[in-house]
């Protein structure tokens, strides 16, 4: 082997190394990723919970007023009507 082969081989040599520690730095950065991405789903699982035990509450509040307003407006519609008749001659 020559020494312009070893320069050759050297140099190859520290191109891996350079290489590797770029990979070992990106491999790093994925690692970070994935951990954010994993906060972000728990973020959006809490999310949609607080979203669905929100529409329960609103449905609940919609049919308690809906069955109030019916029971009101049956009252004014009943009690007109006894008004009414009880003044007819």
């Amino acid at each position: 082997m020559t020494e312009q082969d070893t320069k050759v081989l050297s140099d190859q040599l520290v191109n891996v190394r350079l290489d590797i520690r770029e990979l070992n730095t990106k491999m790093d950065g994925i690692k970070d990723l994935t951990k954010k991405v994993d906060e972000v789903d728990d973020t959006a699982k809490e999310a949609l919970s607080s979203t669905k035990s929100a529409h329960k509450r609103v449905d609940a509040i919609d049919r308690w007023l809906f069955w109030f307003g019916t029971s009101i407006l049956g009252s004014i519609v009943i009690g007109g009507l006894g008004l009414w008749k009880g003044l007819k001659p």
